[in-house]
């Protein structure tokens, strides 16, 4: 590191260029379109321990990727390699409608889908009234083991379920019952939180909520064996204490039995709707959603509705908030922290300015990088000209990304969407993006040009001084070049490289995908010039 330090001082002395550490936004690796020719949607994603992905929703097709469908709408359950070719896929559910909303690979390699379900018929074998809890156990195979439904007369819907590190499954959604499996509502609807075991049968259950609309959206088992759940409340008695106005984030926590620890609201005068918890390195809580308030805890709004980021200590003190969008409307979906203590956002936008840059058209995935202050790092939007909206992101095991939502696009980023006319049929689109780069960026612009960047093989430089004058490349002799390869460390990199009349080849297919420091010296008047480039 001290000697990283010491080039960068050079640098800066020598050059009047800048440079500085820095994170770029990665790059996408590949990309698939999956479903048939009615719509899909992909609410959650993830690695699997065998090292490919695999992704759930739900599907309205009976052709292209899809088979077996039981009516209706499905949960669909899809399996990938590492490349993102299907390896195999199930449509469960019954001949009403299901919406699947979570996905969890489970200690035994096989997977939890939890969502909701009208049907009593097909996969289903009881219904309790309007809609219920559905949650189905599968092997690794995707073979049905168990399946449950959890209720009473009314809508009950369930949208998170997370394996537990004692066994068995909490589970986390809303329900307007006061019958059937549910006991203690409050009014209208509220939080419902389930403890279930290994095989499915009810532990506990718990109702959570005022006189309001209350409805929780995820759950997470925290450090100390309890259990944090996020989603939105509009009450202002009962359980809820500390509302700002319209909707709050609503954050409570309980022990493993279930009891009421503490709870907090946390937003302004206007609506605001968290989707996602995760606990962090230092046993806080960060939540993602979104957010149309300028008041109250919201600081920075830039128009409409903003992705907001919040990040809570473990007691549950707000330690500090984010906004990050545009004019128009943006909402986050997901987040994931990353393994250098920062976090992964995703959802959709539709804005083309403030933070938002390379916005395709309509609405895209919008991606954004934070550290672990809650600074921007990168942002990355992705999608074609139609509406493409994600809803699920994880970071992989090297570094990478894989994010899923669904696509009405064929064009730009997306391609193989199984429409039968422009903007008509939505797919679940899933992205692989690489590692984002932290290395050194210039913020002046390079002296000389190289091509392709990012690349695997091969970099391309044609110095400035020899740029097209006239329609040719005024050629260079060899003994006036000289070049120094960099990595991020500041260790010099040793490259095969090629001149010819008017361009410098370098191989690059035996480093590491990272981001590399590019020397450029010219012997003659001693000048010194610095570019970087990526190696995917």
């Amino acid at each position: 590191m001290k000697r990283f330090v010491t080039l960068f001082l050079v640098f800066a002395i020598l050059l009047p260029v800048r440079l500085v550490l820095a994170q770029t936004a990665p790059v996408i690796e590949w990309q698939k379109s999956f479903g048939g020719t009615v719509g899909e949607t992909a609410n959650s994603v993830l690695q699997t321990t065998d090292g490919g992905f695999a992704f759930a929703g739900y599907t309205k097709s009976k052709d292209g990727d899809v088979s077996g469908n039981n009516g209706a709408t499905d949960f669909w359950v899809v399996k990938l390699d590492a490349a993102g070719n299907l390896l195999w896929q199930q449509s469960l559910g019954g001949s009403d409608h299901e919406a699947q909303w979570d996905f969890q690979q489970t200690s035994d390699g096989g997977f939890i889908v939890s969502g909701q379900s009208k049907s009593a018929n097909g996969d289903i074998t009881v219904n309790k009234g309007a809609e219920d809890y559905w949650l189905v156990k599968l092997d690794a195979a995707g073979t049905i083991i168990w399946q449950k439904t959890y209720g009473g007369s009314g809508m009950d819907e369930a949208y998170a379920a997370r394996e537990i590190s004692t066994g068995g499954y909490i589970v986390a959604g809303y329900s307007e019952s006061n019958d059937g499996d549910v006991t203690g509502n409050h009014g209208e609807v509220d939080y419902w939180v389930l403890r279930l075991d290994a095989d499915g049968n009810l532990i506990w259950q718990k109702s959570l909520g005022g006189s309001g609309e209350d409805e929780a959206y995820y759950v997470q088992e925290t450090n100390d064996g309890g259990f944090v759940i996020v989603g939105e409340s509009e009450s202002t008695d009962g359980d809820v204490t500390g509302n700002h106005g319209e909707g709050d984030y609503w954050v409570v926590k309980l022990n493993a039995s279930g009891y009421f620890l503490w709870q907090k609201s946390f937003g302004g005068s206007s609506v605001d709707y968290p989707r996602m918890v995760k606990q962090t390195g230092d046993g806080g809580l960060v939540i993602a959603g979104w957010t149309s308030s300028v008041d109250g805890d919201v600081t920075g709004n830039k128009g409409d509705t903003d992705y907001w980021v919040i990040k809570l200590n473990e007691s549950g003190m707000l330690q500090w908030q984010k906004c990050l969008g545009g004019s128009d409307y943006d909402f986050a979906y997901a987040i994931d922290p990353t393994a250098d203590n920062g976090f992964i956002v995703t959802g959709y936008t539709h804005s083309s300015d403030g933070d938002v840059t390379g916005h395709h058209g309509s609405t895209d995935y919008w991606l954004v990088k934070l550290d672990a202050t809650g600074n921007l790092m990168w942002q990355k939007a992705l999608g074609g000209s139609q509406y493409d909206q994600s809803y699920s992101v994880q970071q992989a095991a090297d570094g990478s990304y894989i994010v899923a939502g669904l696509s009405f696009s064929n064009d730009g980023d997306v391609t193989g969407n199984h429409e039968t006319a422009i903007g008509t049929t939505q797919d679940c689109w899933i992205v692989k993006l690489s590692a984002d780069f932290t290395g050194i960026e210039t913020i002046e612009s390079n002296r000389f040009e190289m091509y392709p960047n990012p690349a695997q093989q091969y970099i391309r430089i044609v110095p400035e001084q020899y740029s097209m004058t006239g329609g040719l490349h005024t050629a260079f002799q060899h003994s006036e070049i000289s070049l120094i390869v960099l990595d991020v460390t500041g260790r010099r990199i040793s490259l095969p490289t090629s001149f010819s009349n008017n361009e410098i080849e370098m191989n690059i297919s035996s480093i590491m995908p990272s981001t590399y420091v590019v020397q450029f010296i010219n012997n003659k008047s001693g000048k010194i010039e610095f570019g970087t480039f990526v190696k995917l």
